[in-house]
């Protein structure tokens, strides 16, 4: 399974294809409403605001998604792109070696980073910081979990 000439890691497919990353229940909607998920969710993306609506894509989702995203407005594309930071790595991502994989709320995506190895699992929020006495805030990519199989094991969606 591809997504953008990107091979999808095999634990991935695995989910994907027997259902665990998508459902949760017969009536589920691709948004978790329980508080015990959420809570789990929180742990590994500790930097969405409020409370989260993690949704994860099925596969012709991805693919929908990230062709629509990457061959959309330039300007958007700019937004999302994320700034360089050694505070909080990675903090950019790179168009060519990602790829979006759900959101933790409206706007704010999940990704695979291609650029290390084994791709990393990576988010996009604000992160705030102090600059002398004025508190500011960057929105950067983020690490959530080193590969997709510690986000699995982490949401417990590999244990179906």
């Amino acid at each position: 399974m591809k997504v953008r000439g990107l091979e999808l890691p095999n634990t991935l497919q695995t989910v994907l294809l027997n259902g665990v990353w998508t459902s949760r229940g017969d009536d589920y909607s691709g948004i978790w409403h329980d508080d015990y998920h959420i809570a789990l969710f929180k742990k590994l993306f500790p930097r969405v605001e409020g409370c989260p609506w993690p949704h994860f894509f099925g596969y012709e989702e991805m693919l929908e998604v990230n062709n629509g995203f990457w061959n959309g407005e330039r300007n958007i594309i700019k937004l999302y792109l994320g700034k360089s930071s050694k505070d909080y790595p990675p903090g950019n991502i790179d168009p060519h070696l990602t790829i979006f994989i759900g959101e933790s709320d409206p706007d704010s995506p999940i990704a695979l980073d291609y650029r290390t190895p084994t791709p990393r699992v990576v988010y996009f929020c604000d992160v705030k910081y102090k600059i002398l006495w004025i508190e500011a805030v960057k929105t950067l990519w983020v690490e959530a979990a080193k590969d997709i199989e510690t986000l699995l094991s982490a949401l417990e969606l590999n244990s179906k």
